[in-house]
């Protein structure tokens, strides 16, 4: 990536430029930031269904234990 620090990459760097102070260089960074983010709530919107049967099957006591039970387990 040797790129002069004026020129952005793309039309969609040339986008962010203008809505953000982002500079050239931190361009992939932001992109690359964006699309985990996405991933990060594509992921969570297509488990929640799931989640939510599960809780409706196994109880609201249950459901409650399974919250402290991960809570634990992510200290661990």
């Amino acid at each position: 990536m040797n790129q002069p620090a004026n020129t952005p990459i793309g039309p969609f760097g040339r986008l962010l430029t203008r809505l953000a102070p982002i500079e050239t260089r931190e361009i992939p960074a932001v992109l690359t930031a964006m699309c985990l983010f996405f991933c990060m709530f594509a992921g969570y919107f297509a488990v929640r269904p799931v989640r939510e049967t599960v809780g409706t099957i196994i109880g609201r006591e249950t459901v409650a234990n399974l919250y402290v039970v991960t809570l634990l387990g992510a200290l661990a």
